[in-house]
């Protein structure tokens, strides 16, 4: 089971746009759909993740943030000495 989760990410990561100095995922290579869930990749751990586990953010295509929920919470946990 964890080579069908590990290969989609790497076919994902072939499948890169270069802008400016990182890389960024096409917008269809970021969303699945799986058992009627729509899911997203986190672009921050590149874990998949449902929808509603994402912030809303305008701005974006589809109206969700990059990271989920609890990726800031946990990059700044990091920090902290």
């Amino acid at each position: 089971m964890a080579k069908q989760i590990v290969r989609p990410l790497q076919e994902a990561r072939k499948k890169t746009v270069a802008s400016g100095p990182g890389k960024r995922f096409r917008y269809d290579d970021c969303h699945r759909g799986v058992k009627g869930a729509k899911e997203k990749l986190c672009r921050k751990f590149r874990r998949w993740k449902t929808e509603g586990q994402f912030c809303r953010n305008h701005s974006s295509k589809d109206g969700l943030a990059g990271w989920f929920k609890k990726c800031p919470r946990a990059t700044s946990k990091k920090r902290r000495p």
